[in-house]
């Protein structure tokens, strides 16, 4: 008798237990950094499972967000990211919330969390809560006073002076300066995010900066058709650098070189202006942008037209061209500039105008004095020609052979030394005939005569 066995399922496979898949946001997170953990120096610092806004326990699911050198990670509930929203309803970007949250971050948040990027909320945080919170997360402080060091970024000077000027200033390099001197570049930055967000206003202002001088000039070249700009002029654009925007800016509000140092710390770590205690997001949006600068396609700002950028260009390279303008004339008097000179000294003025006087006067001299009797130019050159041919030729060795010459040389240099009567050790006697002296000197023998100190060697 057989038995019939029910075929049976082989049992399911239980899926693998972890930890929830977060939603990463920012950079990568290469290190595998805890929740709200910072790497520095000396290691990793302790991790704290507590949302950085609110200071509530973390949920299982929850946003991440990375630091641009991978060496921060700050934690948020999805519930906070969504009361952190401006005024106009948008998500606001972590670390800082001051702008809306770029489109990619704000794409990730709403399809993991089911959140709207954009939306009207009864329950937001206030702005000074939220700002109070981030200054005092003291890892993000210290993460942000670190990484500030090594970071610069260079403003494209055709897009910045469109962003801060109004047509009118455009035609004048003075009135560029004046009004970029009396500008906050982080708050422009942020105005100009703010007035452009359905347009992606992040990305296309922070696609005018550059993390070097030479992405600089790629910009210029790609994006304004500029093939080569002056070193110096693109020093002024630099953000931090010296003699910079930001330097300018502030010298602008009164501070000095003494004071520079302090007025620099006050920028990035406070903003009184709007705030009553510092917050010091000023830094963190300029990380934000120089972090965002390299991964974004440079171009020009959709309204900045082909005529505009040709104007400020032109505008702004003027006070570095060699071509002379009207504005360089009416710096010199006509009587001291001349059209090929160059500018004289007041030194140089006045030896030039005493040796003018000094040839005047002896013009005058000469043409008061009587010339009646004095031959011309003409007739003393055909007296002297006159006096060539009927010389005698005793004065001249032209056209004499050279033997002949050497003769009456050797003749003359032997009356001489008659003449003195010095006592040389083989004097010449008075029998010596000119011939007997002239073998005695070039003749193959081997006598050798020593003249006087006046004696002249043939040449």
């Amino acid at each position: 008798m057989f038995r019939v066995f029910a075929p049976t399922e082989p049992p399911k496979k239980k899926p693998a237990s972890g930890p929830p898949q977060q939603c990463i946001i920012g950079a990568v997170d290469e290190l595998q950094l805890d929740c709200n953990q910072c790497k520095h120096a000396t290691g990793l610092s302790c991790p704290d499972r507590k949302d950085a806004i609110t200071q509530e326990p973390l949920e299982p699911n929850h946003v991440e967000y990375v630091a641009p050198d991978h060496n921060l990670k700050c934690c948020y509930n999805a519930s906070t990211l969504d009361r952190c929203r401006s005024p106009e309803g948008y998500l606001l970007q972590p670390p800082h919330f001051r702008i809306p949250m770029i489109n990619t971050d704000a794409q990730k948040v709403a399809s993991a969390f089911g959140l709207a990027i954009q939306k009207q909320s009864d329950q937001s945080f206030g702005q000074d809560r939220v700002q109070q919170s981030v200054s005092n997360n003291q890892r993000l402080i210290a993460w942000a006073r670190t990484h500030m060091k090594a970071s610069q970024l260079w403003l494209c000077p055709i897009c910045w002076t469109h962003m801060t000027c109004r047509p009118e200033q455009m035609q004048d390099s003075a009135a560029i300066t004046s009004e970029r001197k009396g500008t906050d570049p982080i708050q422009r930055c942020i105005d100009y995010i703010l007035s452009h967000v359905r347009e992606g206003g992040f990305r296309m202002l922070v696609a005018t900066f550059s993390t070097s001088k030479t992405g600089l000039k790629h910009h210029l070249r790609n994006a304004h058709n500029v093939p080569s700009a002056p070193s110096e002029l693109l020093e002024a654009y630099s953000l931090r650098g010296d003699d910079g925007i930001l330097h300018r800016y502030l010298s602008e509000r009164g501070y000095r070189n003494e004071s520079a140092h302090g007025a620099l710390l006050s920028y990035w770590r406070h903003n009184p202006t709007i705030y009553a205690r510092g917050v010091g997001f000023n830094k963190f949006i300029y990380l934000y942008m120089h972090y965002y600068a390299p991964r974004i396609t440079s171009a020009a700002l959709s309204s900045l037209t082909e005529d505009e950028t040709g104007v400020i260009w032109t505008t702004l390279t003027r006070p570095y061209s060699l071509e002379e303008t009207a504005e360089d004339r009416e710096m010199f008097h006509d009587a001291i500039v001349c059209e090929s000179g160059p500018v004289k000294t007041e030194q140089e003025e006045e030896k030039q105008e005493e040796e003018a006087a000094d040839v005047a006067a002896k013009i005058q001299e000469y043409g008061s004095k009587d010339v009646t009797g004095y031959l011309t130019h003409d007739e003393l050159e055909a007296l002297i020609e006159e006096e060539r041919v009927q010389s005698d030729g005793s004065y001249s060795s032209e056209s004499e052979d050279e033997m002949v010459r050497y003769r009456r040389e050797l003749s003359e240099k032997k009356k001489r030394l008659r003449a003195q009567e010095d006592d040389s050790e083989d004097p010449i006697s008075d029998s010596d005939s000119d011939d007997e002296f002239l073998s005695r000197v070039v003749g193959g023998g081997s006598a050798k005569i020593v003249f006087g100190d006046d004696s002249e060697e043939d040449d």
